[in-house]
């Protein structure tokens, strides 16, 4: 398969790609202060979050295999293509890769809160779309990001939605996008009891890229039962042939 990013990372992208992911021990401080412990900047280029992906690179690893399942359809509904590996090439034109990147560790008081993202990417060639044996250049690359942040609860985790930011990439002319569909959402126990369950609904996009930021009302849940993430919806058209490409990124621990 022709790679339809850009050309190899140069050295000296080399550890910007990598990282240098330090843990920091807690400190003693007061209830009233915030230490940063570790602050990383956030890698947003699809193509060093691709390589760091097919490198096995991720500072969280999620457990939420079995929901990751990149599908494509043609216009009479039938499923073409519905796998649920992670970072394992799934079909011959067909890819699915995902990242997490820890960005920044808080203490307050006795409180440590992490903040991480966690970026999905979904590589589909045009010779998947046209059911040839010819490797196309190009395709569309659906691509998402989860924001959020986790702090320690006893003996588990409590997980706050901060944001979710993604789009699509176009690399072949003859291919149009429309259709285009954002969903997020988060449930699970809250903190300090109770089920929370939040979505925002389909949202209509009209152009290839979002960001969002999750409403501050929102529950933050425990790691007992959580589940979050992000779901992408876009209608890929080639003359008469249509297919619907749909991209989810969730998260569970």
């Amino acid at each position: 398969m022709k790679k339809v990013f850009g050309s190899f990372l140069s050295l000296t992208l080399v550890l910007i790609l990598f990282g240098n992911v330090s843990f920091a021990t807690p400190v003693e401080v007061s209830k009233d202060t915030e230490v940063v412990l570790y602050e990383a900047e956030q890698i947003t280029d699809i193509d060093l979050l691709l390589e760091r992906a097919k490198n096995g690179i991720s500072d969280l690893e999620s457990t939420s295999t079995e929901n990751q399942k990149m599908t494509l359809k043609s216009e009479n509904n039938n499923s073409l293509i519905e796998k649920s590996i992670v970072n394992q090439k799934l079909e011959e034109e067909v890819e699915l890769y995902s990242t997490t990147q820890l960005l920044k560790v808080v203490q307050k008081g006795e409180d440590v809160t992490e903040t991480y993202s966690t970026t999905s990417i979904g590589i589909l060639s045009a010779g998947s779309l046209y059911g040839t044996t010819d490797i196309l250049d190009g395709g569309v690359v659906a691509y998402s990001t989860v924001n959020f942040d986790r702090t320690p609860n006893g003996g588990l985790y409590v997980y706050k939605l901060i944001s979710v930011t993604g789009g699509w990439n176009r690399h072949d002319s003859t291919l149009s996008l429309s259709n285009r569909i954002v969903r997020y959402a988060i449930s699970g126990n809250k903190n300090g009891g109770g089920f929370a369950s939040h979505s925002s609904g389909d949202i209509a996009e009209t152009v290839n890229a979002f960001g969002y930021a999750a409403p501050t009302t929102w529950s933050s849940v425990e790691s007992s039962s959580m589940i979050m993430g992000v779901t992408t919806e876009v209608t890929i058209t080639r003359g008469s042939q249509q297919w619907l490409l749909r991209h989810p990124n969730n998260i569970q621990f």
